[in-house]
This record gives C-alpha cells, structure tokens and sequence, in this order.
C-alpha cells in the first residue's frame, strides 16, 4: 500500500506525512521515516525510498509517545483536527474495515476481533502495533486513546488501564 501511495504523490512519503498531518497536528520535528537500503525505486525518474509500515528491521517511523498521542487523536476524530478535516473522509472507516484475508486486520490496523486487543473495549476498538511494543489502541465508543511504549502484553495492559477508567 505505502509503495502504491509513494507512486500516487510522486514525493517521498514522509515529506507529505510532515506536511499533510504531523505538521497540521502540532507533531514535533523529532519524528522519523525510514524506508529500508534496498527499497529505492524509481518515480518519474527519481530516485525515491519506499518506506515500511511499521519499524522492523530498521525501517519504519520512530516517533515520541506524544506525537504518537497525537496522531491517535486523529484516528479517534475520524481525521478531522480542530475543525479542518485533515485525512480524507471515510479513511478512517475504510482503515478498520475488516481485510478479506485477516477479519482482525484493517489498512495498518488491528482490530478488537473477537476481543483480541481487549476484552473490556468493544469490537469498535483498534490499534496500531509497533515494533518493540509501541502502540496505540483507539477506542471510539469511549473517546479514548492510549499509547503504550516497550509493552510486551498490549491486551493485558490495556484491559487493566481500562478497568481502572471505564
């Protein structure tokens, strides 16, 4: 998907992240985007890097808890940050639309199928799995966003913070 998105815009992905969302949600400048050494491709006849979805084997965003924060935020607001809808309507829908192939998996993100994420949040729940357990897990229902970092267990985690708050 990221490698059709980079062939669409026909610029490195994250400067149309940093432009398009992480600048408009008040991110940082700290954020980063690697794509991987061998995923150089041509656009137009320049050379570009696709980057990855998620951080493994070197590849991927880095980004601090608030920014992750964030960015969760906007998910939870179906795109839409202080009045201005900065994400196509319907992306968010689109996203956590079930996949033909994986019923827990949207567009990068998981979902709360059969309560894999949480048995306390309902199915409406999502969340966005990084390497080295860093996530966010989006609940819709109840407004809440919750970045985790370094977390081993993301669905005993959550169900506990979510005991103590539901």
């Amino acid at each position: 998907m990221l490698l059709a998105l980079l062939r669409l815009f026909q610029e490195p992905l994250p400067d149309v992240l940093k432009r398009e969302v992480m600048d408009p949600i008040g991110a940082s400048d700290t954020w980063q985007w690697h794509g991987y050494e061998t995923s150089w491709v041509k656009v137009n006849g320049a050379s570009m890097q696709s980057v990855s979805g998620g951080a493994h084997w070197g590849g991927g965003i880095w980004i601090n808890t608030k920014d992750h924060a964030l960015f969760g935020r906007l998910n939870l607001n179906l795109g839409v940050w202080e009045g201005w809808q900065i994400l196509p309507v319907g992306w968010i829908a689109n996203s956590v639309t079930p996949s033909p192939c994986n019923p827990a998996y949207g567009y990068l993100w998981w979902l709360n199928y059969k309560t894999s994420i949480s048995a306390v949040a309902d199915s409406s729940a999502f969340a966005a799995k990084g390497a080295g357990g860093h996530d966010i897990f989006i609940w819709p229902a109840r407004s809440i966003v919750i970045v985790v970092r370094w977390c081993d267990d993301l669905k005993a985690v959550i169900d506990s913070i979510l005991t103590e708050i539901v």
